[in-house]
């Protein structure tokens, strides 16, 4: 057992709501298990690396002493829904981020995240959100990098909620497939229960650039396109719309002055969910 992992307190992973500057947010360096506002990392054995039911075999710690359950034996000792009962759902902005999983669902719940990359594609800028940053729009076929992920396994409440919550996004099917940290490749397509929140807004290519802008804080491997990071990039967004003559000269400013405005109430769109069993 890998005994420099032990369980962490959500606060070290805050989420960008409360810091919009700071998005995408600070995310663990493996998968883990939201429970009760403790973030507890998961192992995987090489062996066990890709064989049946390598993904719900990962090893959940529990303690600084390296104690554990199955991410399964875990869930069932907390009497939520098991994996295979949870939908799949790409997360590649601040979704892998434990406090805005918390934010979002509030202290008691559970979800575990399972990190894991995406084949050509990568995670790049749109323009701003009513929460005052740069928000996050995945890229898929249109370049060669490797994206980084985590896909967070929602049961059927967390799924409504955190459709709820993407105002800028409708849920769909992943058009591409998912491999993930334990060896399993979750299969994109319509075919295939993978979901994924793709944006409503045609992705922003600032003036005299060649593509979307990255977000430099995500790391994608084999990355071609400019990366900046939110502060960066909210310095650009004054540039380029000239938000001066608003009164906007900086990114604290314009961040307030967008967390400020009205909600416009709008619904989000979605697809039919199917549960995961009846895939």
């Amino acid at each position: 057992m890998n005994r420099t992992l032990s369980p962490e307190p959500v606060e070290k992973y805050p989420a960008p709501r409360e810091d919009a500057l700071k998005y995408p947010g600070k995310r663990p360096s493996t998968g883990f298990v939201l429970s009760n506002r403790i973030v507890r990392p998961i192992v995987y054995n090489d062996e066990e690396k890709g064989s049946t039911g390598s993904t719900a075999n990962g090893q959940v710690i529990l303690d600084a002493d390296g104690n554990y359950l199955t991410i399964n034996k875990f869930l069932e000792s907390r009497k939520v829904a098991l994996l295979e009962e949870r939908f799949p759902v790409i997360g590649y902005g601040s979704n892998p981020v434990p406090g805005q999983l918390i934010s979002k669902f509030g202290s008691e719940t559970v979800i575990p995240v399972v990190l894991g990359i995406m084949r050509n594609s990568d995670v790049v800028y749109n323009l701003i959100s009513n929460w005052g940053y740069a928000f996050a729009e995945m890229i898929i076929g249109e370049t060669t990098s490797d994206g980084n992920v985590g896909v967070t396994f929602l049961d059927h409440q967390q799924l409504e909620a955190m459709i709820e919550s993407e105002q800028n996004y409708y849920l769909a099917y992943s058009p591409s497939d998912v491999i993930l940290e334990s060896g399993e490749i979750l299969l994109g397509g319509i075919n295939n229960a993978l979901y994924i929140f793709a944006g409503f807004r045609k992705i922003w290519r600032p003036s005299g650039y060649d593509g979307p802008i990255a977000i430099a804080e995500l790391y994608s491997q084999g990355r071609r396109l400019r990366s900046l990071n939110q502060i960066e990039t909210t310095e650009l967004v004054i540039e380029q719309f000239n938000l001066n003559s608003f009164g906007l000269s900086t990114p604290d400013e314009t961040c307030c002055a967008f967390k400020a405005r009205s909600s416009t109430g709008r619904k989000t769109r979605q697809i039919e969910i199917r549960s995961p069993e009846s895939s």
